[in-house]
C-alpha cells in the first residue's frame, strides 16, 4: 500500500511539473518548453508581443529554424571547440559576478535600506574614540574599555551617568549621550552602527559596535514612523542677552496674530523675522533633514500635516519660531527608490561587508572544510622571498587543503594561485607576511566559493539560465552559420559563378549614360567657347588630345557611367551629346561643363559588377537549402494543444 502511494505521489508530481511548464515542440526528440519560447518571444518582440496567431506562428517558425541550426552545431561538435568554451566561460563568469553582486548583494542592501528608511530611530550613545591608523594592540585596548563600560551598564549602572562621565563625544555627553533621531542610510562606514540601531528594541542597550570614529555603546530611546521629506520656512525672534523672554514672546505672538487675522506670510517675514539669512527668501529654510535642528523644532515641523499649515510658536535655544510647511513628500515606493538607493550603495563600504557575509553563507551551504595542518605547512615554508618575483613554491607532497560543494582543492592549487599572483604578493609586503598570506588565502577560497555558487545560479534565477542558454546557443549558431553559409558563399567560387549564371537576369543595369566632366584650363572665354564647340561635336577622348599640346594642357576631364535614376545634374538632359552650360571657376581660372556623350541600353551585370548582391543572395539561397536539409534530418513535432492555448487572439 505504501509503495502504491509513493508511485501515485511521484506520478502526480511529474504531472504537475508537466502542467506548469509543458513542452511546446521538440527538435530531433529534444524538448523545448513553453517557458523558454515565452521568454524569447517576449524579449524580442517587446511591446509588440501580443500573442496573436500571426505573431506567434511567425516567431515559432523563426525559433524552430534557430533550434535546427543549434542542433546541427552540437552534432558538429562545435560546443567542444576550446576557443568557444573559453568565450562561454568568460561570459558565464561575467554574468555570474553580475548576478551575485546585483541579485545577492545590491538587491538585498537596497531593500534593507528602504525598509529601514521607513522608520526613524532616536538614540543615545557612549563613544570610545579611536583615531585613524591605530595599531591592533591599541585597538584591542579601546575595545576592552568599551566592553567594560557595557558590562557596568549590564550590572545596573546608569547609562546616562556613564555617558556624561565616560563618553568621548563632547557634543552628546552634556546631554546624557543623546544624539537624536537618525534614519537610514547612515554615512559611508557606519553600516554596522546603522544595523545595530535598527535591530535594537526601544529602551535596550546594545553591545559595543565599531565605526570609523570608534566604539559605540548604543541605547535606543524611541522608534517612530519616518517623517519623510519636508520643505519649511520660518519666522524667528531671537533671544536677547539678559532678557527673560517676555519681549520675544510678545513679538512672536504678534506675528502669529497677524497671520491668523489673514495677514500675508511674506509680509509677516519682512515685518517680524530676525533671521537675516532667510528674510529675503520669505523665511525659506529648505528641506528639513533629521538631526539638522533641535528636536522641538523638528517635532513641530513634522506635526504640520498639510502644505501651507503654520505652527504655534516654538522655543529653541536661539529663540522663538513660527514654522510654515511649504511642501511635503509622501514616502516613495521601493520601485521608485531602487535606482537611487543602488547608486548610493555602490559607493558604500556596506557592499563589501555584505559580500563577505554572502561568501560566508556560500561556504556554509557548500559544507566548507579546511585542513589547518595543510595550510600551516604552506605558511611555515615561506620567507621574505615571498614578496619578490623570484619566489617559487617548494615541492611538497600533494594533499587536500579544503573542500567546498563536494570539490577538493589541494595545496598545489593554492601554491599555483600564489605563484600566478606575484603583484598581489608584492603589494602585501607592507602588512607583513602573516597578513599578506591570510589575505591571499581568503581571496583564493572566496574565488572557489563563488565558483561553487555559479553552479547553482541556474536553479535560483531562471533569467540567468535563459541568458546563458541564449548566449551559448547564439555562439553555436554563429559558428555553424559562418561555416555552412557565410564562408561558403565567399569562398565557393564555382558555386557563386553557377548561381550568378542561373540568376543573372536578377542583376541588371538600367539604361545608363557615359557622362564627362570637362575642364577647360584657361580664363580666356573666347578660347574656352571655341574648345567647347569642338568637344560638343566629337568624342571627348578623340578631341582632347588634339586641343592639348606638349606645353599646354588645355582640356582635362573625368568620366563616369551613370544610371538614369542616379543622374544628379538636373541641367543635363538624357539625350546623346547633350551638354550643360559652361561655368567659370574664378578661383581656378578655368571653365567647366558636363557632356552626356552616349546612352547604353539596359543589360545584365557581370559577376564582378554585382558581386556584393550575388554573394548576399547566394547566402540566402544556401541558408534555405541548409534549412530544408535540417528539416529532413531533424523532425520537428509541435504540440498543437499547447500552441493553441498560447494564442490570445
Amino acid at each position: 500500500m505504501k509503495i502504491v502511494s509513493l508511485i501515485l505521489i511521484t506520478f502526480c508530481a511529474l504531472m504537475l511539473n508537466a502542467q506548469t511548464d509543458p513542452v511546446l515542440f521538440t527538435v530531433n526528440g529534444q524538448d523545448v518548453p513553453l517557458s523558454e519560447f515565452e521568454y524569447i518571444y517576449n524579449k524580442n518582440n517587446g511591446d509588440n508581443a501580443d500573442y496573436s496567431k500571426a505573431s506567434v506562428d511567425e516567431y515559432l517558425d523563426l525559433y524552430t529554424k534557430f533550434k535546427l541550426k543549434v542542433q546541427r552545431a552540437k552534432d558538429m561538435k562545435l560546443d567542444t571547440i576550446s576557443a568557444l568554451q573559453t568565450e562561454l566561460e568568460g561570459y558565464k563568469k561575467q554574468l555570474s559576478n553580475s548576478y551575485l553582486v546585483d541579485k545577492e548583494v545590491t538587491e538585498k542592501l537596497s531593500k534593507e535600506v528602504y525598509e529601514r528608511s521607513l522608520k526613524d530611530v532616536q538614540f543615545s550613545h557612549i563613544l570610545v574614540q579611536v583615531k585613524a591608523n591605530t595599531t591592533d594592540e591599541d585597538l584591542a585596548r579601546f575595545k576592552k574599555i568599551a566592553d567594560d563600560i557595557y558590562a557596568r551598564i549590564q550590572k545596573g549602572e546608569s547609562f546616562e551617568e556613564l555617558a556624561e562621565t565616560e563618553s568621548d563625544d563632547t557634543n552628546s555627553n552634556k546631554n546624557s549621550g543623546l544624539v537624536g533621531f537618525v534614519t537610514a542610510m547612515l554615512p559611508n562606514g557606519f553600516y554596522e552602527l546603522e544595523t545595530t540601531l535598527y535591530s535594537t528594541k526601544e529602551g535596550e542597550v546594545a553591545p559595543p559596535v565599531r565605526s570609523p570614529i570608534g566604539f559605540h555603546i548604543v541605547k535606543v530611546n524611541k522608534i517612530r514612523d519616518a517623517v519623510g521629506k519636508m520643505e519649511v520656512a520660518h519666522i524667528l525672534i531671537r533671544k536677547k542677552t539678559g532678557s527673560e523672554g517676555k519681549l520675544e514672546k510678545t513679538q512672536i505672538n504678534k506675528a502669529l496674530s497677524f497671520l491668523k487675522d489673514g495677514g500675508n506670510w511674506e509680509q509677516a517675514v519682512k515685518d517680524f523675522s530676525e533671521d537675516k539669512k532667510t528674510v529675503g527668501k520669505s523665511g525659506y529654510i529648505g528641506e528639513l533633514k533629521i538631526g539638522q535642528y533641535e528636536e522641538a523644532f523638528e517635532n513641530a515641523a513634522y506635526a504640520l500635516k498639510n502644505d501651507e499649515d503654520i505652527s504655534e510658536p516654538i522655543e529653541t535655544r536661539i529663540g522663538y519660531h513660527i514654522i510654515k510647511r511649504i511642501k511635503g513628500e509622501e514616502q516613495p515606493t521601493y520601485a521608485q527608490s531602487k535606482k537611487k538607493l543602488q547608486a548610493q550603495i555602490s559607493k558604500d563600504k556596506r557592499l563589501d561587508i555584505v559580500k563577505r557575509e554572502i561568501i560566508d553563507r556560500i561556504k556554509e551551504e557548500g559544507n566548507f572544510k579546511l585542513s589547518e595542518p595543510a595550510l600551516a605547512k604552506i605558511k611555515a615554508d615561506l620567507n621574505e622571498d615571498f614578496f619578490t618575483y623570484k619566489w617559487a613554491p617548494k615541492d611538497m607532497a600533494e594533499e587536500n587543503l579544503f573542500s567546498i560543494g563536494g570539490k577538493d582543492y589541494s595545496n598545489d592549487d593554492f601554491l599555483g594561485f600564489l605563484k600566478k599572483n606575484a603583484r598581489k604578493r608584492l603589494l602585501g609586503r607592507r602588512g607583513g607576511l602573516d597578513k599578506a598570506f591570510a589575505g591571499l588565502f581568503e581571496e583564493f577560497v572566496d574565488e572557489k566559493a563563488i565558483k561553487y555558487e555559479e553552479t547553482k545560479l541556474s536553479e535560483k534565477y531562471p533569467e540567468f539560465r535563459n541568458l546563458m542558454r541564449e548566449y551559448e546557443e547564439g555562439v553555436l549558431l554563429f559558428e555553424a552559420t559562418k561555416m555552412m553559409v557565410w564562408d561558403k558563399a565567399s569562398t565557393d567560387t564555382a558555386g557563386l559563378k553557377a548561381f550568378h549564371l542561373k540568376n543573372q537576369n536578377n542583376y541588371k543595369w538600367n539604361e545608363r549614360a557615359v557622362v564627362y566632366t570637362i575642364n577647360i584650363n584657361t580664363d580666356n572665354e573666347k578660347i574656352a567657347k571655341k574648345a567647347m564647340k569642338k568637344i560638343k561635336k566629337l568624342p571627348v577622348s578623340e578631341i582632347a588630345p588634339k586641343l592639348n599640346s606638349s606645353t599646354n594642357n588645355l582640356v582635362s576631364y573625368s568620366k563616369a557611367t551613370v544610371e538614369k535614376n542616379n543622374l544628379s545634374d538636373k541641367n543635363l538632359s538624357w539625350s546623346k551629346n547633350s551638354v550643360t552650360e559652361m561655368i567659370k571657376d574664378e578661383e581656378k581660372k578655368s571653365y567647366n561643363f558636363k557632356k552626356l556623350e552616349s546612352i547604353l541600353p539596359g543589360q545584365n551585370k557581370t559577376l564582378g559588377e554585382a558581386r556584393g548582391y550575388v554573394i548576399a543572395d547566394y547566402q540566402d539561397y544556401l541558408e534555405k537549402e541548409w534549412i530544408n536539409e535540417l528539416k529532413a534530418a531533424y523532425p520537428i513535432v509541435i504540440n498543437k494543444e499547447v500552441l493553441n492555448a498560447l494564442i490570445k487572439k
